[in-house]
This record gives C-alpha cells, sequence and structure tokens, in this order.
C-alpha cells in the first residue's frame, strides 16, 4: 500500500526519508547538506511528494517498508506533464513482494492520472526494477547521460 505523506510526517519522518533519497540516487548528483535541504523545502511546499510503502501484512513499525519520492516534470512547449519518479528506496533486505509494487504502481497511476500527468517516468539502471517494471506494463527504454 502507497500512503502519501503530510508535511507535518514529512518534518518528522525527515532523518528516514533524507536516508532513503540518499541511497536511492546515483553518486553523479553529488548530494550535498543544501541539495537535501532543498529537497526538503520541496517536499513541504507540495511541490515533491513522499509517499510510504506500507505493508499490511505486517504490524506496528514492521509495516514500513520503504519511501517513494515523487515530483511533477512538466514540457510547456510539447504540453506533456510525467508524474516523475525521483527516488525510491527498500528499507527491507528482501525485495518488495509483486502485491506491493501492483498497489504502488497502481496508486501513483490513480494520482498522476488526477493531476493532469499523462504517464510515470523514473530513471534507473536497476535491472530488477527495470524487470518489475515491465511486469506491471511499463515501457522500458534507454537514456542518455553524458557529462559536460
Amino acid at each position: 500500500m502507497l500512503l502519501k505523506m503530510l508535511p507535518e510526517q514529512i518534518e518528522r519522518q525527515w532523518p528516514t526519508i533524507a536516508f532513503g533519497i540518499e541511497q536511492s540516487l546515483p553518486a553523479f548528483v553529488g548530494l550535498t547538506r543544501h541539495k537535501m535541504n532543498a529537497v526538503l523545502q520541496e517536499l513541504l511546499a507540495g511541490d515533491m511528494h513522499a509517499w510510504i510503502v506500507s505493508d499490511p501484512k505486517r504490524q506496528g513499525v514492521e509495516k514500513f517498508a520503504g519511501i517513494v519520492i515523487t515530483a511533477f516534470n512538466e514540457d510547456k512547449a510539447l504540453e506533456i506533464k510525467d508524474l516523475m519518479i525521483y527516488a525510491l528506496y527498500n528499507y527491507r533486505a528482501e525485495r518488495f513482494s509483486d502485491l506491493l509494487v501492483l498497489d504502488g504502481f497502481r496508486a501513483l497511476q490513480k494520482f498522476a492520472a488526477s493531476n493532469g500527468c499523462s504517464r510515470i517516468t523514473a530513471y534507473t539502471d536497476s535491472e530488477s526494477l527495470l524487470d518489475r517494471a515491465e511486469e506491471v506494463g511499463a515501457k522500458v527504454t534507454s537514456f542518455i547521460s553524458m557529462e559536460v
């Protein structure tokens, strides 16, 4: 189950959320305290969104399985608005169950559609995540990145 966090919850859980973001973003991003503070500000302002991956089969703290951070991405020239998965982190050693993945994607699809998005996008080099995305019907394509 995917649950959207409120700003008060984000503030209380920021160290845990920040850890998940730091672990999930690629090294080339060059995270700094300033950049992490900017992410926190975006989350608190509602320009980015924090989601809890909650496992209904567990109790108490064990229900908290992971974190997903999303943001809207707009191409004004082409009039395309996407919901981008900015960060995804699993706090457990075992991978998310198929049910959690499917339920999570469905929740993000509903949220994206209700906010005028035409698709959900994400960047990853995780073969496991790419395979799981294809299993839920995502189109997996190549991405080119070149430092300048």
